[in-house]
């Protein structure tokens, strides 16, 4: 989602902010669930036991917290704070309810990108929407998530971008 936000900020320091993004915000959580995972702390890469999710999905928290700060303190593009800012604030959401039922972050993650595509873009990007119920599926036939957690996490996803697109300023 960064790399969409940072080519349409149009500027060459837009890939440094996405770049950071992506080591704040996903690379180190990534790399501290491998290692919590080394350490046996979660049983697998889906951390499928709700009781081991809540440190993978802090680090995460955290992460994206620095990202939107530096974002903010030097002068990202709007479009980006706006992009960091709605998924910091899924985010957060999911992992309240992620502690208690589990949401699927796929489907929010898919519909989270369609809704931030079909904003920015517009009608030319509406095909997407078709990858939103495949990953769904996906999601259900893996037996990973029931088709309501598949449902709730692309409400949440998109309508946190939405959300984040029209209450912070992108232009």
């Amino acid at each position: 989602m960064m790399a969409i936000g940072a080519s349409m900020a149009e500027t060459a320091q837009a890939w440094r902010f996405a770049a950071l993004y992506v080591g704040l915000a996903i690379a180190t959580p990534i790399f501290y669930l491998l290692w919590l995972l080394r350490k046996g702390a979660v049983s697998d890469l889906d951390v499928q036991i709700r009781a081991e999710r809540w440190r993978p999905l802090l680090a995460a928290q955290f992460g994206m917290v620095v990202a939107l700060a530096l974002f903010l303190l030097y002068g990202a593009p709007p479009l980006m704070v706006a992009l960091a800012g709605g998924l910091l604030v899924y985010t957060a959401l999911a992992f309240a309810i992620t502690l208690w039922w589990k949401i699927s972050m796929h489907a929010a993650a898919a519909a989270a990108i369609v809704a931030l595509l079909v904003a920015q873009v517009g009608a030319p990007a509406a095909p997407l929407l078709a990858g939103i119920p495949l990953m769904a599926w996906a999601r259900v036939r893996l037996k990973r998530h029931t088709l309501a957690q598949t449902i709730a996490g692309a409400a949440l996803g998109s309508a946190a971008l939405v959300v984040a697109l029209v209450w912070l300023p992108v232009s």
